[in-house]
């Protein structure tokens, strides 16, 4: 019998404190059998309908609460497909928004963050962020991690290099 745990790192679900990682796998794992193999969210959440699978009681089934954080996932969605297009200079597209973590998750605009050290910083933090948790994702493939490591490692000498810079001395 397999046995279950949740990740490490923080994680948001609905009734995290009573969430049962063994039942949760075991049923994620059970629809996936069923399923040929493939675990998507569309079955996950099929089987998650009945009342008394172990699955339900951690999906949002509150129309009005739902339906808010589906449309929020929108908005996030419409922040992260804008680009600007520089006609000034080559017509190459960027992003509009970079999402930033300065007191609490936002966006700020792409100029901004290039106008300001202190923003780069906290994009390069985010980056740094980002690689670990996907060496910690893709941790057996080892060839692969080495190269992401070595990428992680770079930004980190950039973020420490600008922040020596930025502090007063």
């Amino acid at each position: 019998m397999l046995r279950f745990s949740f990740k490490e790192t923080p994680f948001v679900i609905k009734n995290a404190k009573d969430a049962d990682a063994q039942a949760i796998g075991t049923e994620l794992t059970r629809i996936s059998d069923q399923n040929g193999g493939l675990l998507t969210p569309d079955n996950a959440w099929e089987a998650a309908r009945n009342r008394r699978n172990p699955l339900h009681r951690h999906v949002e089934w509150n129309v009005e609460i739902a339906a808010k954080a589906y449309q929020l996932d929108q908005c996030r969605e419409l922040i992260r497909i804008i680009r600007v297009v520089d006609t000034d200079r080559d017509d190459k597209k960027r992003r509009a928004f970079v999402s930033i973590n300065d007191g609490g998750r936002a966006y700020r605009s792409t100029g901004e963050v290039l106008d300001s050290r202190d923003l780069q910083l906290l994009v390069l933090e985010q980056a740094e962020k980002d690689l670990k948790a996907w060496e910690a994702r893709y941790g057996d493939l080892l060839e692969i991690c080495a190269m992401v490591r070595q990428a992680r490692l770079r930004l980190a000498e950039i973020r420490d290099t600008q922040q020596a810079e930025v502090r007063p001395q």
